[in-house]
């Protein structure tokens, strides 16, 4: 999952004409991620899972 969400800043490094690094890429992959969690554990609440 994290592998997929560091490609997808990648790639949206790479379509903004920016050369993709670690450096410029952690705080957008840490946002994807959070965001990812936030979605996800919405998502089982909503289940009735806790």
């Amino acid at each position: 999952m994290i592998a997929r969400l560091a490609a997808e800043v990648s790639d949206a490094q790479r379509a903004r004409g920016l050369r993709p690094s670690p450096r410029r890429g952690a705080l957008p992959l840490l946002v994807s991620a959070l965001r990812h969690a936030d979605d996800l554990g919405e998502g089982l609440a909503a289940r009735g899972i806790r």
